[in-house]
């Protein structure tokens, strides 16, 4: 298992999750990322980082909104 850090608007994680693979941490960020736009935690602007323990990216995500 890897350990995978998620940062929504630029704030750090210093725990982070333990999960077994890229695709399995971008699905839990995907979800993550969706119900913090629900919640309105995210604006135009605002993103979704995800690197595993050696700092490598797995994913980008990024909202924005089109009026």
């Amino acid at each position: 298992m890897t350990r995978y850090y998620c940062r929504l608007n630029g704030d750090d994680d210093d725990e982070g999750v333990e999960l077994v693979d890229d695709a399995t941490a971008r699905e839990a960020a995907r979800d993550m990322f969706g119900q913090a736009i629900r919640d309105g935690e995210v604006k135009h602007g605002g993103e979704l980082l995800v690197s595993d323990a050696a700092g490598r990216r797995v994913a980008r995500f990024s909202f924005s909104e089109e009026a």
